[in-house]
């Protein structure tokens, strides 16, 4: 309905340009047709007067007889029409005044017609044009907000994506690390075990091949002394051999344990640079997409500014267009109109001038016609007064109607806002409330799981640590007692052994004492019979030599017997010096061995307690610690569950308290928009009331002021309209920003907050298993390392006693062997016995001790990798829920920005359709103001018109009189003049014939 009252066509800019040309040009026509008119007019008054002066030209050249002797008849008609001419000329002159005066102001009307719809037209261009460009800034800032809402969004979201990435490689390259780590110590666990068993099996491989070795040669050396000592070459030879082959496996099994260190460390060093290769590579990804991201702004950005370039260039463009035509239409009809001005001021400066002579003679026509027109314009007046007084009325009603619309509207949507506001505000109360129970619930599920985990973890710790105490206290105390036992038992071997080898080698000494007298006897015996048969036959000689050897054979008897005597005492003596020596020299090794079996005994029994002392001790400082670390653990966890509870109530209580302030603040917000809506439609409505007051009371003076002030009052209206409308909305996009802002930034507190605690918790659950496994590492370090100084200390002392004894072995074996080949064999075998004895019990408590190293490391890496296990799954669950809700928080942003931006929409829908409205109701106001006028003008033309006619006809008519006028007084004159008594009755006819004329045509007026 109201753009049926709009003058032109309305396009997507605007007015349509040819409907405002051809309306432009249409009034054009009609200032046209006016000067034409108005033109005509002064031509045909020109023409008038002009005929009027040749009137008075030819009256004047033409000498005027005197009418004294023409009788009084004829003086009367000669008077009569000499007034008639007066006041046909009067009449000619006022009509041409008041044609003048009509033309002027039918002029004036035009014009003023011509402006005000050339300014209507320019100002309906300028808003159209300030319409256009602020729909245009609109436009512009909305596509420029929405775009930078989406850059900032596609930068959020590529910077969560990012640290989403980052913290997904930083955990995936710890995850590497860790494993890469676990699996380098479980690696490390299982070579040195495997190196342990590798180790003890080639020990005992060599112990059996020298025990073999041993048996075989005691057994060669038992079958034949004369093969011992090739029999020891070969043993020592093997001996060496099993060493060198020891040696090799030992070296082997380092090159192994190294190789497999080194590929560990390789596989760390392959997992680190994995892990820095994927951080650099999310570097990367979050680099570029961050790129991209700001790209993309930029683009989007760069197209918006472009398109609100194009489009403010565009709205400029047109609203010059419209500027440049208004002002070229304005300037024409101005020059139009001047020109009409200088011509009418022209024309009226010259009637007036010519007019002067002839006011006299007119006057009284023209009070005449001043009393008519009077009484015709007071007749209008009334008209035109009750017609206002009608139109005001209507407008006061029309505008007491759309105020009652307005404000009940006004009213409506108030109601509804503070309804929706407190749906929203119970809504989000809700919400809040339910949510803060949940997470309420959920908190204190997770603490109580976590408490109860932590419970049952340090329980089964301590019962594991409890029963692992007792366990290695029981296998210490066993321990201690199989090497006391096993002490006591090498002691009293080593002791019987001693006994045993005491007498053994006092019966040897007595029967190597009795077999050596034995032969000394069979070998004085010998010599004996030796010497008898030398002496037959030397006395037989003797008796054949005669008397002279008898004293040589009787000397060399006495001096042999002297020298066996001498020999055979010294031997004697030898003997039983080398029987006492070696009787105190086994005496000696025997007290010497039982005091070294007595040392190692007590060393053995001294070492075992100290080892199970130390045992004892480390395995309760062990307990005490994990005893300490479960209990701090615990504790720790319990501070931990203590402070997430507290740091999720308080979360959950801010987030609930933000959002009850946020709901107070919006319905606050909304409360003062509504209250100062109405303020601003209660100030309006009293501005246009009285406006329309003063618009009424300005009416009555002036038409024309009465419908400028009504057309200011309307604009002013239609601005307060807009201006409220304008505010309504801006009010409205404020509140739904800011409500927007502020549920942002609460969901963006809210992720940053949870991410935090989660980033914290990870931290500290990855600083606790760091701390836990570095812990165990070093543990399992120290126990190694002291395992293998304690091995290493036991294989020095075991080597260097069994070297002491091997030295003293064969030093003793080296003496008595040089003595006594027997002794010296038994001696240097029973050392070889008992040192190997020494090596392999050193040996054998080694290898256990390894074993018992090995696999207590092993079971403490397995024990580390199920914490481990247990730690990244529980930090998997903790991520997975943070995860969840950074998730559920992202969907109540984006359900909140929707829920904005649906605000946002509705306002702007609804503050158009305001301005629609306050836009729609200004132009039908103004069409109507402009019909009313444009009625009152065509009216005035109307009647101007007419009055031209009327006074066309009474110039014709006039003119005809004075034609005849002048026809009648040149046939007077003619008359007069040739023949003035002879024509006197033709004169007389004439007279009676023009005084006719002037009666039916006064009659007729």
């Amino acid at each position: 309905m109201a753009e049926e009252n709009l003058p032109f066509p309305v396009t997507m800019r605007g007015y349509d340009r040819e409907a405002v040309a051809a309306h432009i040009a249409r009034l054009e026509e009609s200032v046209k047709e006016a000067t034409t008119a108005a033109e005509t007019a002064r031509r045909e008054t020109q023409q008038a007067r002009s005929s009027l002066e040749d009137s008075q030209r030819a009256l004047r050249e033409a000498e005027q007889p005197t009418y004294k002797g023409l009788g009084a008849r004829v003086e009367q008609l000669l008077r009569s029409a000499e007034e008639q001419s007066s006041d046909v000329v009067a009449r000619a002159t006022t009509h041409a005044q008041d044609t003048v005066a009509r033309a002027n102001v039918a002029a004036q009307q035009l014009r003023a017609r011509a402006d005000n719809e050339v300014a209507e037209i320019l100002a309906q261009s300028r808003r159209e044009a300030d319409e256009i460009k602020t729909q245009a800034e609109h436009a512009a800032g909305a596509v420029k907000e929405a775009a930078e809402r989406q850059a900032a969004e596609s930068i959020e979201k590529a910077e969560r994506e990012a640290h989403r990435l980052r913290s997904g490689a930083e955990a995936e390259a710890a995850e590497v690390r860790a494993t890469g780590e676990r699996e380098a110590h479980a690696l490390r666990a299982s070579v040195e075990r495997e190196t342990t068993e590798l180790r003890v099996t080639a020990q005992r491989d060599a112990a059996d091949l020298v025990d073999s070795a041993r048996t075989d040669s005691e057994q060669k050396l038992a079958a034949a002394h004369q093969e011992s000592s090739r029999l020891r070459d070969e043993a020592a030879s093997f001996l060496a051999a099993a060493h060198a082959e020891a040696d090799e496996l030992t070296e082997a099994t380092r090159l192994e344990t190294e190789r497999l260190k080194a590929d560990a460390a390789r596989v760390r060093a392959e997992a680190r640079d994995a892990a820095a290769a994927l951080k650099q590579e999310a570097d990367a990804d979050a680099t570029r997409l961050l790129d991209e991201a700001q790209r993309e702004a930029a683009n989007a950005r760069a197209i918006a500014e472009a398109e609100a370039s194009d489009m403010r260039i565009s709205a400029e463009a047109d609203a010059a267009t419209l500027r440049n035509d208004a002002a070229a239409a304005l300037a024409q009809a101005d020059d139009d109109a001047r020109e009409a001005r200088e011509r009418a001021e022209a024309d009226g400066a010259e009637l007036r001038k010519r007019a002067e002579e002839e006011a006299a003679q007119l006057r009284a026509l023209a009070e005449r016609e001043t009393a008519h027109q009077r009484r015709e314009a007071d007749a209008y007046a009334a008209e035109l007064r009750h017609t206002t007084e009608q139109e005001v009325a209507e407008l006061r009603h029309q505008a007491d109607r759309d105020i009652a619309d307005q404000r009940g509207t006004a009213e409506r949507e108030i109601a509804a806002a503070r309804t929706a506001a407190q749906t929203e505000a119970v809504e989000l109360r809700e919400s809040a409330e339910s949510y803060a129970a949940q997470l309420r619930q959920e908190t204190e599920a997770v603490v109580a799981q976590q408490r109860q985990d932590t419970d049952g973890w340090a329980v089964a710790l301590r019962r594991s640590t409890e029963a692992w105490a007792t366990q290695l206290r029981a296998e210490t105390e066993e321990t201690a007692a199989e090497e006391r036992r096993a002490a006591s038992a090498y002691a009293t071997e080593t002791q019987d052994a001693a006994d045993a080898y005491a007498a053994e080698t006092r019966g040897t000494a007595d029967q190597d004492a009795a077999a050596l007298r034995e032969e000394t006897e069979a070998w004085a015996a010998q010599l004996r019979g030796a010497a008898q048969a030398f002496d037959g036959e030397t006395r037989a000689a003797a008796d054949a030599y005669a008397g002279e050897t008898r004293a040589a054979a009787d000397a060399y008897a006495a001096e042999t017997r002297g020298t066996a005597d001498a020999e055979t005492g010294q031997l004697r003596k030898d003997t039983e010096a080398w029987i006492t020596a070696t009787r105190g020299e086994a005496e000696a090794y025997a007290a010497d061995t039982r005091r070294d079996a007595d040392a190692y005994a007590a060393t053995q029994q001294r070492e075992a307690d100290a080892y199970a002392a130390d045992e004892r001790r480390e395995a309760d400082a062990y307990a005490v610690k994990e005893r300490q670390a479960a209990e701090g653990y615990a504790a720790d966890q319990h501070r931990e569950a203590d402070a997430y509870a507290a740091q999720q109530r308080r979360e959950a209580d801010a987030y609930a308290a933000q959002q009850r302030r946020d709901a107070d603040t919006y319905a606050t917000q909304t409360r003062e928009a509504a209250d100062e809506e109405v303020e601003a439609l209660h100030e309006s409505v009293d501005a246009e009331i009285a406006a329309l007051r003063a618009a009424a009371q300005t009416e009555a003076d002036d038409l024309r002021a009465q419908a400028e002030a009504h057309q200011k009052d309307t604009r002013r209206a239609a601005a307060d309209l807009r201006r409220a409308a304008e505010e309504e909305a801006a009010a409205l996009k404020a509140a739904s920003t800011t409500e927007a802002l502020q549920l942002r930034q609460t969901a963006e507190s809210e992720t940053a907050d949870l991410r935090a605690a989660v980033k914290a918790e990870l931290a500290e659950l990855r600083s606790a298993s760091e701390a836990e496994a570095a812990r165990l590492n070093r543990e399992a370090e120290s126990a190694h390392a002291k395992t293998l100084k304690e091995t290493s200390d036991l294989r020095a002392s075991t080597e260097r006693d069994a070297k002491d004894l091997l030295a003293d072995a064969q030093s003793e074996a080296t003496a008595l062997r040089e003595e006594a080949q027997a002794e010296t064999t038994a001696l240097r075998e029973e050392a070889q016995a008992d040192a190997e004895a020494a090596r392999e019990e050193a040996r054998r408590t080694r290898e256990d001790l390894e074993l018992e190293v090995a696999n207590a490391r092993e079971s403490a890496e397995q024990e580390l990798t199920r914490r481990h296990e247990e730690a990244k799954a529980e930090t998997a669950a903790m991520v997975a829920d943070a995860k969840r809700r950074t998730a559920e928080a992202e969907e109540r942003l984006s359900a909140t920005l929707a829920r904005a931006e649906q605000v946002r929409r509705e306002a702007e829908a609804h503050s158009q359709t305001l301005l629609t409205n306050a836009r729609n109701n200004a132009d039908e106001i103004v069409s109507e103001a402009r019909e009313h006028a444009e009625a009152i003008i065509s009216e005035a033309v109307t009647d101007a018109e007419r009055e031209r006619t009327m006074a066309q006809r009474e110039v014709d008519e006039l003119n005809r009189q004075r034609e005849s006028i002048t026809t009648y007084l040149d046939d007077l004159r003619g008359l007069l003049t040739n023949d003035p008594v002879g024509n006197l009755a033709k004169a007389s006819r004439l007279a009676a014939q023009a005084e006719a004329e002037v009666g039916a045509d006064a009659g007729d007026r």
